[in-house]
């Protein structure tokens, strides 16, 4: 992370590091030699002068890098003594590789010319000569390694850029940062012993409007369960009714009128009183069989209550806290959403060499760094 100068220009925390506007090997080694000897002109003025205005390099914006990198560095520095001039690269990329194109000079595009018009030279002699008879075997092998064998094609050089790309032009001499390590960059540069390990991860915009349907309080259970539970209920609520109207012991004994009747809607109003947890008042039943039956039924509901507790609570964090990720997780449509990711970063290593249509079409969304894509997300 990288923070700015206090009004001493020193760092409150972190380290001092630098932007210089090149990446070349020479002008980098000429601005810190600057920057060393008014660095040292500091330090006579300070002898003079207590309190000197701080001046400010007029090449390199000076900045203070912080974070766990820095926290390392100061501490293997300390540990190693050694010193260093930290500075972050030009085009802040980590480092990928590119192919290109060998620019040629005027003179080596005469050359080829000569070199083009010798080749039909002796390529008309050939065929002058083989006309007539006078070349023989050796001089036949001659003549095609002159016109065919040293003919050399244009070849494409590596260049990187980032990080890489200084380390592997000597301008940087080591890299402290978060760079990940890939087959590709392991064949230019040597990679320490890696201090952490993380994986390709997705960032989604969030999903501010959730689509919550008018059902939901349906979905912890299964449409199976749901019918289950009102079946269950309906025969419970049946069967006590009919073991209170013939029990001896019941509201309805046979040959007695009582003031309370417990008909099969007072034996429903129990059922749903008890799934509900007991928010009504309802008539208890007298006789003993149903004791045992609602006693039964009270603590299936307290088990389902329970249970339907816990699932909802969930299902409402899973809606208002949706994690749009997964809606990704093995999408086959991403060639129609806007997907990017930081130029020269593993990510886009990783896509190039696994999906090279998504990398052509992530191109297009390319992001200078990751703190961009994330204000592009918000």
């Amino acid at each position: 992370m990288e923070g700015e100068l206090d009004e001493d220009g020193q760092c409150l925390r972190g380290l001092p590091c630098h932007r210089p506007q090149t990446s070349d090997r020479d002008n980098l080694t000429l601005a810190f030699n600057e920057l060393e000897r008014e660095g040292d002109q500091e330090e006579v003025n300070d002898f003079f002068f207590p309190t000197p205005e701080p001046t400010t390099f007029s090449r390199m914006a000076t900045h203070c890098c912080y974070g766990l990198a820095m926290d390392l560095l100061e501490n293997i520095a300390q540990e190693l003594e050694f010193d260093f001039h930290l500075y972050i690269v030009e085009d802040g990329l980590y480092g990928s590789r590119k192919l290109v194109k060998p620019f040629r000079k005027l003179s080596e595009y005469q050359s080829v010319a000569n070199e083009f018009l010798m080749s039909q030279q002796i390529d008309q002699t050939y065929r002058s000569q083989y006309r007539n008879g006078k070349l023989s075997d050796e001089e036949n092998e001659k003549l095609y390694e002159k016109l065919y064998l040293n003919s050399e094609a244009d070849e494409d050089t590596e260049k990187w850029n980032g990080v890489i790309g200084d380390l592997v032009s000597g301008a940087a001499h080591m890299s402290f940062a978060a760079l990940s390590v890939s087959a590709a960059r392991a064949e230019v540069v040597e990679f320490s012993q890696p201090y952490f390990f993380s994986g390709v991860s997705i960032l989604a915009a969030p999903n501010q409007k959730p689509d919550i349907p008018l059902l939901a309080f349906l979905l912890p259970f299964s449409p199976e369960l749901w019918i289950a539970i009102f079946t269950s209920l309906n025969v419970t609520a049946i069967a006590v009714a009919i073991y209170e109207w013939l029990s001896p012991f019941g509201l309805n004994p046979w040959g007695r009128q009582r003031s309370k009747n417990f008909s099969i809607a007072s034996a429903l109003w129990v059922m749903w009183g008890l799934l509900c947890g007991h928010l009504v008042a309802f008539k208890a039943p007298k006789s003993w069989p149903n004791k045992f039956l609602i006693n039964v039924w009270g603590g299936f509901s307290v088990i389902f209550v329970a249970s339907y507790t816990a699932n909802i609570a969930a299902l409402i964090a899973g809606l208002f806290f949706h994690n749009a990720v997964d809606d990704y997780q093995g999408r086959s449509n991403w060639l129609s959403q806007r997907v990017g990711t930081a130029r020269s970063s593993i990510a886009e290593y990783y896509v190039q060499r696994n999906n090279p249509q998504l990398a052509q079409h992530m191109r297009r969304h390319a992001l200078q760094d990751i703190e961009e894509g994330i204000q592009r997300l918000r």
